[in-house]
């Protein structure tokens, strides 16, 4: 497929340096008879991409109707689909499952956002926000030679909320 740059390395190439479609061709690795077709063209005209029709495009709605109903692994929804004489295969039906189906957030991630968001911040959330991540950490392994129990027992000292109330002075001084 042509792009624009190359459509006026073409134009500039014939126009500015006289050069023939068989020079251009080689100049820019392209077939002659492409050359020749797109100095016969005034403008630059994108093909349109063509899409073609596939075997699970019948089935497209019924399976958003699945899946809003329970969340089905794309293999239910694949052995569902093949009950009602789908003979397509299973690895389109995942790609679209995974494309439709809305992504799962984890829910400390989306608990720091919604915080960053309203801006509300407390000791006891934080708090909680690092001893759920500190309970996420994986299996020590056999080099690592802290204990789980001690990651648990992590003691996080009490901020010193003047500076976060001096922050709030300064941030409340500098809005009109």
């Amino acid at each position: 497929m042509i792009d624009y740059e190359t459509f006026m390395q073409i134009k500039t190439c014939h126009e500015h340096k006289g050069l023939t479609c068989p020079q251009i061709a080689r100049e820019l690795g392209i077939d002659e008879r492409t050359v020749r077709k797109l100095l016969n063209q005034k403008r630059y005209c994108p093909r349109k991409a063509f899409r073609q029709s596939s075997k699970l495009d019948p089935f497209k709605d019924h399976i958003i109707r699945l899946l809003e109903t329970h969340s089905y692994s794309a293999t239910q929804i694949f052995q569902r689909l093949r009950e009602e004489n789908y003979d397509g295969g299973y690895t389109i039906v995942k790609e679209y499952v995974r494309k439709i189906r809305p992504r799962r957030v984890d829910p400390v991630a989306r608990a720091i956002e919604d915080a960053f968001v309203l801006q509300a911040f407390s000791c006891e959330y934080i708090a909680n926000l690092l001893e759920q991540r500190a309970r996420k950490l994986p299996e020590p392994g056999a080099l690592i030679l802290t204990r789980r129990q001690d990651l648990l027992e992590l003691e996080i000292a009490q901020p010193d909320m003047e500076v976060y109330s001096k922050a709030l002075k300064n941030h409340e001084g500098d809005t009109p």
